[in-house]
């Protein structure tokens, strides 16, 4: 209740403070009913949660708001809970589960079975023979040793006090036999030898042998390949026996009286033809050799002077040119391909690249059309004074730089700068959804308003809107001044921003599939 001073109360008239105070009492202490909330101020009650409605069916004892989305609202329901000891496992339930334990031979199982009881498994553990106590490696082993021994048939560790890998070693081997080696070598080797094998591991058997003299005979007592005699053939001359002990010289006869042929070259002077006449060993009888010089008929790839080319020529594979200046003095240059490919280079990573010529008005100039490497927009210019280079990039501050004006009949998908100073933007996309989706995305930084013409179809329905957009870098506002529609609406569109741009959005009015377009002009400042 707002507190309020009355004149009747009072007796007197209120004063300009006492009526500023009621009104402002009355307006803290008004209640507002909406939304999710009906009736007066006096008796308001929930019509809604979230949006949704409330059932107005009475609820009963113990029930809970819940929605039920076939109702498409929040209806009182019971929550359902289970009753103690209502489920019978195996009945109620699905899955594994051990129903009973049962006590086996050799094991003991005390505290049952049942419901909440905690079941104790033991093993009974009896003796082995003598063995008694616990399955460890020790006792077993002493154990096993109490019946070890002859005819037990147990595999034995030792054997004599010993184990296996003793009697590997020969020196330990008893009642050993001292054999006697002789060996005689007859024939054309002739030796003998003789030893006693005390000790396998260090006895030597050295035998010494002698050949005969003369009694090896080559082919019968030999192997492999040998000269038995040495025949003269033609052009050839030998000195000397094949008989044992002598050397034997082999010679070839010089046919050949024709001098050294040589041809000492320059520049562009090469061997044009050669002939050469041999004998029917091989040898060369007479030689000659011509030479041409080619340099009036070829171009050198390294020479002091300037060379020309006359007539027609046609370069099969790759070609390069290096060196700072390459001049083409035609008056026509056709070129095939269909691009022309500026800036092949992988150090030149940030540069101006494009067209550019010079004229002369009075002024020696330069104009041209050119991508400037420090906004990425193409740009035409004239006036420019400056002689452009490849390793300098055209100076748009310069005084003399001066945007050209272009005319042409434009078809353009993308943007189009006009005086650097707007953009024209395009963009089309087609969405299936009622939400808000980014249709254009612009820098804040660079942009500060812009104008729209944004139009919707979906199926028969067509809608077409005028939006003005400005921003302050934070906020993003708009106005749709102008909107035209065929039969109902199609979309409606908002602007905010995120990420250093503002965004153009729209939502369409169903979820069907809606193709829209937009054009607008971006503006600087």
């Amino acid at each position: 209740m707002a507190n309020v001073t009355l004149r009747l109360v009072k007796g007197t008239p209120l004063t300009n403070a006492e009526v500023d105070n009621n009104f402002t009492n009355i307006n803290l202490a008004k209640v507002e009913i909406g939304r999710d909330l009906s009736g007066n101020i006096y008796y308001p009650y929930v019509a809604g949660i979230q949006g949704r409605d409330v059932s107005n069916t009475t609820p009963s004892n113990a029930q809970v708001l819940t929605w039920i989305a076939t109702s498409n609202a929040w209806v009182p329901s019971t929550i359902s809970t289970v009753g103690a000891n209502s489920v019978v496992l195996g009945t109620d339930t699905v899955g594994d589960f051990v129903a009973n334990l049962i006590q086996g031979s050799g094991v003991t199982i005390t505290s049952g079975s049942g419901e909440r009881s905690s079941p104790t498994i033991a093993a009974n553990v009896t003796s082995v023979g003598s063995f008694v106590g616990d399955v460890s490696n020790t006792n077993l082993l002493a154990s096993i040793l109490q019946v070890d021994g002859t005819g037990s048939t147990l595999d034995a560790d030792l054997l004599d006090g010993q184990h296996g890998s003793y009697y590997q070693d020969w020196t330990n081997t008893t009642n050993k036999p001292d054999p006697i080696i002789t060996v005689t070598l007859t024939g054309d080797v002739s030796g003998t030898a003789s030893a006693t094998l005390e000790n396998v591991t260090s006895n030597t058997i050295t035998i010494s042998t002698t050949i005969g003299s003369n009694s090896v005979e080559l082919g019968t007592d030999t192997t492999g390949p040998y000269v038995s005699n040495i025949t003269v053939g033609s052009g050839l001359t030998v000195s000397g026996t094949s008989d044992e002990g002598n050397v034997v010289t082999i010679s070839h006869s010089d046919t050949s009286s024709v001098s050294n042929l040589s041809s000492d070259n320059s520049d562009g002077t090469v061997i044009q033809d050669i002939a050469f006449n041999f004998d029917t060993f091989g040898h060369v009888t007479s030689a000659s050799a011509s030479t041409v010089n080619l340099d009036s008929r070829f171009v050198r790839l390294s020479y002091e002077t300037s060379q020309s080319i006359t007539g027609p020529i046609t370069f099969e594979g790759n070609v390069t040119f290096t060196g700072n200046v390459a001049t083409i003095a035609a008056n026509n240059l056709i070129v095939t391909d269909n691009f022309i490919y500026l800036n092949d280079a992988d150090d030149n990573s940030n540069i101006d690249f494009g067209f550019v010529g010079n004229y002369n008005d009075g002024t020696y100039r330069h104009a041209g059309f050119f991508r400037d490497a420090s906004d990425g927009i193409w740009k035409v210019f004239d006036q420019y004074l400056p002689e452009p280079d490849a390793a300098v990039d055209i100076d748009t501050a310069n005084a003399s730089f001066r945007v050209a004006d272009f005319a042409s009949n434009v078809t353009y998908v993308g943007k189009v700068v006009l005086k650097s100073d707007s953009e024209i933007v395009t963009g089309n996309t087609t969405l299936t959804t009622t939400s808000e989706s980014e249709l254009g995305s612009f820098s804040t930084t660079t942009y500060t308003s812009g104008k729209f013409v944004i139009t919707g179809k979906e199926g028969s329905n067509v809608q077409i809107s005028e939006l003005l957009v400005v921003h302050n870098g934070t906020t993003a506002s708009s106005t749709e001044y102008g909107v035209v529609r065929t039969n109902q609406t199609v979309f409606t569109a908002n602007v905010d921003i995120s990420s250093g741009n503002f965004r153009v959005l729209v939502a369409g009015a169903t979820a069907d599939s809606t193709k829209y377009t937009m054009s607008g002009t971006l503006l600087r400042t």
